[in-house]
């Protein structure tokens, strides 16, 4: 006789889901009835991302990265009476991670086993947590603790669960063209969204703290310039390698289209480490593709001709040379990395403590400069190189772990170039691009703090990481 709760086994998820729309309803009930429209709102789009997540995880995993950096500055800034706003691709996140545990727990064998990349990563996430907890913490007049959870997460936490979703649900050759197109799309309307700034003064798709830390920058839909020339950069970069790997008709049209209106995003972000990065990109992609060393020359001399005629009819070119002559930037990056290094001097094992002001709240104590730059240069700010940051946080048990998944995610990297011609060998020169550009903007740009753009790097190598398993499992 098969026990009664064996019976029942097969019931529990439609009873739970029953029971989570049932909850649902009567909240959105609740909130209309009371005229909360943005709570009512809110409902409906949990429970449709819920549906989403349940019946087309890949699809839903794809709009965390399409909502993200396109409209999460536009929700964050409504005004929900005092509730706090949950930006939608944080809700189909934790939907998502929820609905994943649940399948992992009935079949276990679905989940790709750890590997030489997540293990260090979730290493360094507990180093960080446990320094927070023991020897961390803002100032309470930052907002404490609770700070230093959040920059942990979003910086450091989202990014590496991420990368475990995408290394199971976007690891096959379906998935990186999906995610290829994901990434094109965003970066496109980034790039439009940064030009209609800078040339159009429109700023309402960005919440207020975004557009006022923009400037003359274009920044768009994201917080910084910096993050703006990343999350743009990856996408140029994919249309170029398209466009010069034989895209025809009207996808060469659109490509086309789409690098001009990215180039010029990324010179109206006049940030000199995305000017580096991008040029970066572009010797990367000569090395890693040698038939293609002739077309981004040729590429490369179209764009500088007209860029000579058309850019002095839509920026003020003066301004751009007098950006790129300032020297108070170089001042300040002097004094700032002379101060650090004098704080890993004194806490070269554990580091300060992580904490997301921790480097601005102890910096008084350590000030230094070099070459003749006075120190009082270190104010404002945090060291603008993120290896940096990570060793004065959390010294040399925190900085190892981090280099490993550097290290190991530049080795899956290289593997994948040498990969026989193919889709796949083509997403792993854009991930070795996408990586390598990340870690040089980083040594001049504080990356920590770029939630987005880390998290579309995280995505890319754990959807590659996922083809390196699917093509092992395939030789054995």
């Amino acid at each position: 006789m098969v026990p009664p709760f064996q019976l029942m086994r097969p019931l529990v998820p439609l009873a739970a889901t029953m029971a989570g729309v049932g909850a649902l309803g009567g909240l959105l009930a609740l909130a209309i009835a009371g005229g909360a429209w943005v709570v009512a709102i809110g409902l409906l789009g949990v429970l449709a991302g819920g549906v989403l997540v349940l019946r087309w995880p890949r699809a839903a995993f794809l709009g965390v990265l399409l909502t993200g950096p396109t409209i999460a500055g536009l929700v964050s800034g409504i005004d929900a009476g005092g509730i706090p706003v949950l930006t939608p691709d944080r809700a189909i996140l934790a939907a998502l991670v929820v609905a994943t545990a649940f399948r992992v727990a009935r079949r276990p064998e679905r989940w790709l086993p750890s590997g030489s990349i997540d293990r260090p990563m979730l290493a360094f996430l507990g180093i960080c947590l446990v320094s927070l907890l023991v020897s961390g913490g803002s100032l309470a007049v930052r907002g404490g603790m609770r700070q230093d959870l959040v920059f942990l997460a979003q910086g450091y936490g989202i990014p590496a669960v991420c990368f475990l979703l995408a290394r199971n649900l976007l690891g096959d050759a379906a998935g990186v063209r999906a995610l290829s197109a994901a990434l094109l799309v965003v970066g496109s309307l980034v790039a439009l969204s940064g030009l209609a700034q800078t040339l159009g003064g429109v700023e309402w798709f960005a919440s207020g703290r975004y557009a006022a830390s923009h400037g003359e920058r274009a920044g768009g839909t994201l917080p910084s310039s910096g993050e703006f020339g990343l999350v743009v950069n990856l996408a140029a970069t994919i249309a170029i390698h398209g466009l010069l790997r034989g895209a025809t008709g009207a996808r060469r049209v659109v490509l086309g289209v789409l690098v001009v209106v990215m180039i010029l995003a990324l010179v109206l972000a006049k940030t000199r480490a995305i000017w580096l990065g991008f040029a970066f990109s572009l010797a990367l992609l000569a090395w890693f593709e040698p038939p293609l060393r002739r077309p981004l020359l040729l590429l490369s001399v179209v764009l500088g001709v007209v860029g000579a005629l058309a850019l002095p009819l839509v920026v003020d070119l003066e301004a751009m040379q007098k950006r790129m002559a300032e020297p108070e930037p170089i001042y300040n990056r002097v004094a700032l990395s002379t101060t650090a290094l004098n704080m890993i001097a004194h806490h070269p094992l554990t580091g300060i403590g992580f904490a997301r002001f921790g480097f601005v709240d102890q910096k008084v104590d350590y000030l230094a400069s070099a070459f003749g730059v006075p120190e009082y240069w270190a104010q404002p700010g945090v060291p603008h190189c993120e290896p940096l940051h990570i060793l004065v946080l959390v010294g040399l048990i925190g900085f190892i772990p981090f280099a490993l998944v550097i290290m190991r995610s530049w080795r899956l990297c290289a593997t994948a170039v040498r990969w026989p011609a193919s889709p796949e060998r083509d997403f792993g020169v854009v991930a070795a691009i996408a990586l390598a550009v990340f870690m040089l903007v980083g040594m001049t740009l504080e990356t920590g703090f770029y939630q987005f753009a880390s998290v579309q790097l995280a995505v890319v190598l754990g959807a590659l990481d996922g083809l390196r398993c699917a093509r092992e499992r395939g030789a054995t």
